[in-house]
């Protein structure tokens, strides 16, 4: 039997002799050679040929494995109607984190204030009776101001009955003498009573929903646009394969880069539109408290939400205005501040960042934001440039808009078709989904032995419901004499049980922004088609005049602002 080696030595010996070379090129060369048969020629031993290396066969993108394979080949995997709706949910969900923990510190904050305004401002009928309603999930101060209004009452009655005649018959010096007594009962007198219930009122106020707003919606709107630029740029159906490996491998340099360029602006609009949110939704004062009831099933306490006494009309109604107002103020803010920094891709009078052709019309203005190099803002009308309109990048038009009252941005028109049409349907679909947010019980997974899990069992519904409120009950119930660090550890577990309350509850947004992003996507497209070439209509005299003055104010106001050199 001849072997490989005896076959590679044959070879050797039927050629001619070959010039001497270096180790590693006489081993190359070997690698070259074929091995072929026939007899041994001799039992001298050689090298053997070193097999060849495999070449490495690049892979074709659609063909790439992992994560990254993933994508490529289902970049429109939430583009779907189902998957598109678990995407937002997805979406909602991660905001949440951060939302719930801001929301809750908030609260917790203001309530620690409203209990040290409790013991300054009530006597302990006072205390008890703010207590006794709060553990009922009911308003305190409402209940010890009718208990107020229920002592001085009764004082003055008092007093008459002692006098054997009627109250209307009491002078106003015997009136506001007994109401004095009665109050007495309740509120402490003094300067240091009236700070006191001042703290609560405050407590109690709108601007406790406003501030928690301020810094919950901040850090939701804010996570939330994070993923949704990650979304954005890995799922783009035109990117080509390569394009979408490359965004999923760089995927954490996006979300540091959408952080450094979206932090500042958000911070600075979100909380200044966050007020007007908590004092509209403060006209709202739900007849019921949303917590689970163990003594009836899931399914039936979820249709009582929908039963008139839970006013669920009047919550989406005031929701929608409120939250339209909300966003066209916090996006104006945004891009104003965007603007200044030199991050605002689109047209300045528009609140889209990017090309919009809702803006335009004869010598539409275009923005160069500052330059890298010092090069400054400039603000110039298409009809000084070189630009051209692109049907597909959606350029500011060189003609008239069609039907500016619903296309122009801004006008009344597209407002109501923009903004408040989407909200009203996506906010109503979420103010009876975070009802039911509020009762679900949805278990911590991997967790059997915490606080949550204890208190769920010791209180069943105690992960249900609204955020809790604090009272002086409460405090003492949380303290633990001689022992500050766990009435520290007490108060936390406490801050924690509101933080997933409410963050499981507002995980439901995800239906708001379903509604929201698809309708605008829709009507965005809608009237980029009315305003192409073929469909435009040309200004007359007058409206080119109108439009020139526009355009001068508009140049002076932003080179007033350092927008425009």
């Amino acid at each position: 039997m001849t072997t490989d080696i005896a076959q590679t030595e044959e070879k050797a010996t039927t050629r001619e002799p070959l010039p001497p070379v270096e180790l590693d090129a006489a081993l190359h060369a070997l690698v070259e050679e074929r091995p072929v048969t026939g007899p041994v020629a001799t039992t001298e031993h050689t090298l053997a040929p070193t097999p060849a290396p495999k070449k490495n066969v690049a892979r074709k993108p659609e063909e790439a494995t992992g994560i990254a394979g993933w994508f490529v080949r289902n970049r429109w995997f939430t583009k779907e109607p189902i998957t598109y709706i678990a995407y937002q949910f997805a979406r909602a969900t991660a905001a949440t984190i951060p939302y719930g923990f801001g929301m809750a510190a908030v609260h917790h904050a203001f309530g620690m204030m409203g209990v040290k305004g409790q013991k300054m401002g009530l006597t302990q009928v006072g205390m008890d009776a703010f207590s006794t309603a709060v553990d009922a999930s009911k308003n305190g101060f409402a209940a010890v101001e009718k208990l107020v209004t229920d002592s001085a009452t009764a004082a003055v009655e008092a007093v008459a009955e002692a006098k054997g005649v009627e109250v209307k018959h009491l002078s106003a010096v015997e009136k506001v003498a007994a109401e004095m007594v009665g109050t007495a009962k309740v509120w402490e007198p003094g300067l240091r009573g009236s700070i006191g219930r001042t703290m609560m009122r405050l407590t109690n106020s709108p601007l406790n929903a406003a501030v928690q707003i301020a810094v919950g919606f901040t850090m939701y709107r804010f996570t939330g646009s994070v993923v949704k630029n990650v979304r954005d740029r890995i799922m783009n159906e035109k990117n080509t394969p390569e394009q979408t490996i490359a965004e999923v491998k760089h995927a954490p340099k996006t979300i540091l880069e959408t952080i450094k360029i979206n932090w500042p602006a958000e911070s600075t609009g979100t909380p200044i539109a966050a007020l007007v949110l908590g004092f509209m939704s403060a006209a709202f004062v739900p007849s019921m408290a949303p917590i689970r009831d163990r003594t009836k099933k899931f399914i039936n306490q979820v249709g009582e939400l929908w039963s008139p006494k839970s006013k669920l009309l009047q919550n989406a109604g005031v929701w929608t205005a409120s939250y339209s107002l909300f966003f066209l103020l916090a996006e104006s803010l945004f891009r104003d501040k965007q603007l200044q920094r030199g991050h605002w891709k689109g047209h300045p009078n528009s609140l889209k960042n990017g090309p919009d052709d809702t803006v335009g019309g004869p010598g539409a203005v275009t923005y160069t934001p500052p330059g890298a190099d010092g090069t400054p803002a400039k603000l110039v009308t298409v009809a000084d440039t070189d630009q051209k309109v692109d049907d597909d990048l959606a350029k500011d038009s060189h003609e008239q808009l069609r039907f500016p009252g619903l296309t122009g941005e801004p006008s009344i028109g597209r407002f109501l078709i923009r903004r408040i049409l989407p909200v009203a349907v996506g906010i109503s679909a979420y103010a009876a989904l975070k009802r039911v947010g509020y009762i679900a019980s949805i278990p911590l997974p991997g967790i059997k032995h915490n606080y949550m899990a204890d208190v769920e069992k010791n209180i069943p519904g105690a992960l249900n419901g609204p955020m809790e409120q604090l009272s002086v009950k409460m405090t003492e119930r949380l303290a633990v004499e001689g022992d500050k660090v766990k009435t520290v550890a007490n108060h936390a577990k406490f801050y924690l049980k509101n933080a997933y309350r409410e963050g499981k509850a507002t995980a439901m947004f995800g239906a708001l922004w379903a509604a929201t992003d698809a309708w605008g996507t829709f009507y965005d497209k809608f009237v980029h088609n009315l305003q192409k070439p073929e469909n435009a209509v040309p200004l007359n005299e007058h409206q080119q005049g109108k439009h020139a003055e526009m355009l001068v104010r508009l140049n002076e106001k932003d080179k007033a602002q350092g927008r425009a050199a």
